[in-house]
């Protein structure tokens, strides 16, 4: 599978199953990593996720998946995040406008390096671009081979413990 095929569209139910194997599978990758840190999600993972796609979406979030082969193989949620204000009693500059943080972003280990996470983050950018946010943030953890390398190549930048990159 090369980026060209993978069709990112709205989270909707029926989707769960798909989302829950990408979840597990970054259970999976955490916890052969740092076993003392990370587990593997266990139960019901598909109807946690069931409820959450029941749940009406939000203006302010987003919440993707990627398609490959009409299978679920990646799922990317994020929050709009209005400017804190009055402006000129901030010191942060990226806090007098509004940012986006995505909250969860995980691919099939399957699809691994195929483009699905890229896609995705190029969906929310664009999302976030269109609501007036000019950075996003995201956390990842710091010692991950796969994450860390992957934000670093589409432009995000470490700032404090979290990465960020401007949209404007």
């Amino acid at each position: 599978m090369d980026a060209t095929i993978v069709r990112v569209r709205p989270a909707r139910a029926g989707d769960e199953r798909g989302i829950a194997v990408a979840w597990v599978d970054s259970g999976r990758y955490y916890a052969a990593l740092y076993p003392d840190l990370f587990q593997i999600p266990s139960g019901d993972v598909a109807a946690t996720f069931e409820r959450i796609l029941a749940t009406p979406e939000r203006p302010e979030q987003c919440r993707l998946v990627a398609e490959a082969s009409g299978e679920v193989v990646g799922y990317i949620a994020a929050t709009l995040h209005a400017a804190a204000g009055p402006p000129e009693g901030q010191f942060d500059r990226d806090r007098t406008r509004s940012s986006v943080w995505v909250d969860a972003l995980m691919v099939r280990t399957s699809d691994h390096r195929r483009g699905v996470g890229s896609t995705l983050m190029d969906a929310v950018e664009d999302w976030a671009k269109s609501r007036g946010a000019t950075t996003i943030e995201l956390d990842t953890f710091a010692r991950s081979p796969l994450s860390v390398p992957f934000y670093e190549r589409l432009g995000y930048q470490r700032h404090a413990i979290v990465f960020r990159k401007r949209l404007t």
